[in-house]
């Protein structure tokens, strides 16, 4: 392969490198949009303020490699400043989203974003004279791209960037607890979150180590990529149109036997009071038809879960009243549904029982008039 061939080759990979780039900071712009329309959810801050980061430290990644060496400095500074605050970001957006947001972790979420602060202050503060004890950047061009390449790493610059991994993972650890505990609705949407901020992550470290080629920054191909997953997570999965319910704080609170069903009719999730009335746990019925669940029911089961309507089934010699409701992700689609079975059986006895009384004092008051009808009729004849 000649020298011009390999030029022409590395200049249509930055070129590929630079669309990809820009195509993520647009998806990037559109997941931040989507979210900031929806205030209510709960994860629209930890995707509202994630995207934005994202998108800043890509925009300045961009503007590095189109701009010329001398003049690339300030472009870097805006990478590097949204690089400092991200990991900060994410474990404020996910105390958000597990709904945690106490005094006491506020005040802990303050302390953990002082070396951000700190980090900021030597970018573009008074201590910015300290700067080389982080880090000390120089540019190149290479083809039709300008790379930053790093001449020193100072101490601060490992221990800040264990931190910053630190904090990932630490985000992605109250993921998959939140995922855990909000039950099978939420597992899908925790695991697509965790895996966005597994590959941006790994990508930052492939980057930072210079595996590939060193000064190639391939976080941005690695937030695309993230995106996607989080966009997936929102429009196939409703991250932001349903809260996937906590279990220990609702389900389980209730009396009532809950009990929820995808499409198929299969079992999702149910609470305490269900697996009581069953003899099975979750984990066990997950996935089993309702139909098999609640054989002694017959086939009312069945029908109960296809359609939004309420009534009535004996089931290990109770008797329930049961609800359906739609479960909804997206609002033309229905998802599953939510089986509530009300307990009814005393109800339904003391019913039972006013009857009967009802019947016996009618056939106590019958007896009465025939009795008064005879009597009556035989003293006339007398």
């Amino acid at each position: 392969m000649t020298a011009q061939s390999s030029s022409m080759i590395v200049a249509v990979l930055q070129l590929l490198y630079l669309i990809c780039g820009s195509v993520t900071v647009l998806l990037l712009a559109g997941l931040a949009t989507t979210a900031w329309r929806r205030p209510s959810a709960p994860a629209t801050f930890l995707v509202t303020a994630m995207s934005i980061c994202a998108a800043g430290w890509t925009v300045g990644v961009l503007g590095v490699a189109v701009s010329a060496p001398e003049s690339a400095e300030p472009w870097s500074l805006v990478r590097r400043s949204f690089s400092a605050v991200t990991s900060w970001v994410a474990i404020c957006g996910t105390v958000a989203l597990i709904r945690r947001l106490t005094p006491a972790t506020l005040a802990l979420l303050a302390v953990m974003g002082l070396p951000h602060l700190g980090r900021l202050m030597l970018l573009h503060g008074p201590l910015v004279e300290y700067a080389p004890l982080f880090a000390t950047v120089g540019m190149e061009r290479s083809a039709l791209l300008t790379r930053e390449v790093r001449l020193t790493k100072g101490p601060l610059y490992w221990w800040f960037t264990g931190y910053t991994y630190l904090l990932m993972t630490g985000s992605a650890a109250l993921m998959a607890v939140w995922a855990v505990r909000s039950g099978r609705l939420g597992v899908r949407q925790g695991l697509y979150l965790i895996g966005a901020v597994f590959v941006g992550t790994l990508f930052h470290i492939v980057g930072a180590t210079g595996v590939l080629q060193p000064g190639v920054d391939v976080t941005p191909l690695g937030i695309g990529m993230g995106v996607l997953l989080a966009g997936r997570a929102v429009s196939r999965h409703g991250l932001l149109d349903l809260e996937p319910v906590s279990r220990n704080v609702l389900l389980d609170s209730l009396e009532d036997c809950v009990l929820v069903v995808d499409p198929l009719g299969q079992v999702v999730d149910m609470n305490t009071a269900m697996e009581a009335l069953i003899g099975m746990s979750s984990l066990e019925a997950a996935g089993r038809r309702v139909n098999d669940l609640l054989a002694p029911a017959g086939d009312l089961a069945a029908r109960l879960a296809s359609g939004p309507q309420g009534a009535t089934l004996e089931f290990a010699q109770r008797r329930f009243e049961v609800t359906t409701l739609p479960l909804r992700m997206r609002t033309s689609r229905t998802d599953g549904r939510l089986l509530i079975m009300r307990d009814v059986t005393l109800e339904h006895e003391q019913e039972l029982e006013q009857q009967g009384l009802i019947v016996a004092l009618r056939e106590t008051i019958l007896l009465m008039r025939a009795d008064r009808e005879v009597r009556t009729s035989g003293g006339w004849r007398g």
